[in-house]
């Protein structure tokens, strides 16, 4: 388990259905949450693109019905603690299972 400070979630997203974007349908189920992290610029030889603000970035949540309770509570558009584990599909990313107060 591991700890993640982020500014702001801006949303947590639980989707499931039959994808029939390559004609043979096909099952999906996933849950990921989207987070708020500093807007970065880009300084290189030919390149000059200032950026302020922020950029969203996402992280997978572990996709169980107690998780996802847990996270609909999440004050969003606040600093928060998210707690991470290893994904248990793929051991070598994270996922979201809880969030604390900042």
């Amino acid at each position: 388990m591991s700890t993640m400070q982020v500014m702001a979630v801006i949303s947590v997203t639980k989707g499931s259905g039959i994808s029939r974007k390559t004609g043979v349908p096909k099952p999906y189920d996933f849950a990921q949450l989207t987070y708020l992290v500093p807007a970065k610029s880009i300084t290189k030889e030919e390149t000059n693109i200032i950026n302020y603000g922020f950029d969203t970035r996402d992280l997978g949540v572990l996709n169980t019905p107690e998780t996802i309770e847990a996270l609909k509570n999440i004050p969003f558009m606040q600093p928060v603690k998210l707690i991470l584990e290893a994904d248990p599909e793929n051991p070598s990313r994270n996922v979201v299972v809880s969030w604390e107060k900042a």
